[in-house]
């Protein structure tokens, strides 16, 4: 008797730009669309038994409830699946899929996140037509195929595949520039690649015992991001700590030493009990203050989306720094063990 066929669930959530012939496209922006446009990717059938949701259309303006709504459904649809894929767009996969990593603890089955590096708006945009030639015959195609076939391995996280790389999808950042792999990663941090076929590396597949996966719900918080630069103004950042947000995260550059009038802001900061968070690229800088807090060797989307679960676990700024700065999924990188 021939072993049945995988059971993968398609989430369309935008990134379904599907070019089906030279300068016409199709993508997803109801239920209804669903059927036709499956129609176009017939291999995908060969690969596993492919069960496609409707969850929004293109070109949404994502908030986080909405991903909260992704979770939900991957919780209450977790056991009838093998894996899971979900289309998304190119300008909120990193954030969509850290987030995930933290939300979705427990894990024993792949999520898999791709999209379309062509969007109707580009494809008709004479500007990109050099930039995008590269793009013309692919669209969604090759990637969800690619990422149909990842969905299908024993490789419990969250997962980007994108191009030929099979990536650890809070690791992953954007490419500076235009190529067939638009994201990219530290060797440590690929999965695996597309090389006539998936392959992965060995410690990549692993089976885990299969139970029910905890998901943190987590609710929309006024997280301040400032970016300091030669220039920066630090009445930027005192303002924004008048306004009492429930956190700040600081991305900086700076190696040797805090500016004066940038102490003064921080130690503001840390009387009023905002937890603030320096991303810094170096160890060099140190902090005496308790609510603000250091961190490298995390990409600002995966900090980010840890800060927001950070905040949905405590209420307390030091508690919730605590946990910022514990490994909890790999986003620091697998040097350190990641917490429990």
């Amino acid at each position: 008797m021939a072993k049945s066929l995988p059971k993968i669930c398609l989430m369309f959530a935008g990134g379904s730009t599907l070019q089906i012939e030279e300068g016409k496209v199709m993508t997803v922006n109801s239920a209804g669309d669903i059927r036709a446009w499956m129609d176009q990717v017939p291999e995908l059938a060969l690969i596993a038994q492919v069960e496609p949701v409707f969850i929004w259309p293109d070109g949404k303006h994502i908030e986080i409830p909405d991903w909260n709504v992704l979770a939900k459904y991957i919780n209450q649809t977790y056991e009838r699946f093998d894996g899971f894929v979900i289309l998304q767009g190119v300008d909120t996969i990193l954030y969509t899929s850290a987030f995930f990593s933290y939300t979705l603890q427990g894990l024993a089955k792949p999520i898999v996140l791709t999209g379309s590096p062509l969007t109707p708006a580009l494809q008709a945009s004479k500007a990109a037509e050099k930039a995008t030639l590269n793009y013309r015959n692919l669209g969604v195609r090759a990637n969800l195929i690619n990422a149909i076939q990842v969905a299908t391995f024993n490789v419990p996280e969250v997962i980007i595949a994108f191009g030929n790389q099979i990536m650890r999808a809070n690791r992953a950042s954007k490419s500076t520039t235009i190529s067939f792999n638009m994201f990219n990663a530290e060797e440590r941090d690929i999965l695996g690649r597309v090389d006539f076929g998936i392959k992965l590396k060995s410690e990549s597949e692993k089976k885990v015992e299969q139970k029910r996966i905890h998901v943190t719900e987590v609710k929309p918080a006024n997280i301040k991001v400032i970016t300091l630069h030669p220039g920066f103004e630090p009445a930027e950042l005192a303002e924004a700590i008048q306004t009492l947000p429930d956190g700040i995260l600081v991305q900086t550059f700076l190696q040797e030493g805090w500016p004066e009038n940038l102490r003064q802001i921080l130690k503001i900061a840390n009387a009023k009990g905002v937890p603030v968070v320096v991303l810094n690229p170096y160890f060099a800088l140190e902090t005496e203050w308790a609510n603000v807090k250091i961190v490298s060797g995390i990409t600002l989307e995966a900090l980010y989306a840890k800060f927001l679960w950070a905040l949905a676990k405590a209420k307390n700024p030091q508690v919730v720094l605590q946990l910022i700065s514990q490994n909890r999924a790999g986003e620091f990188g697998l040097t350190e063990k990641k917490a429990k």
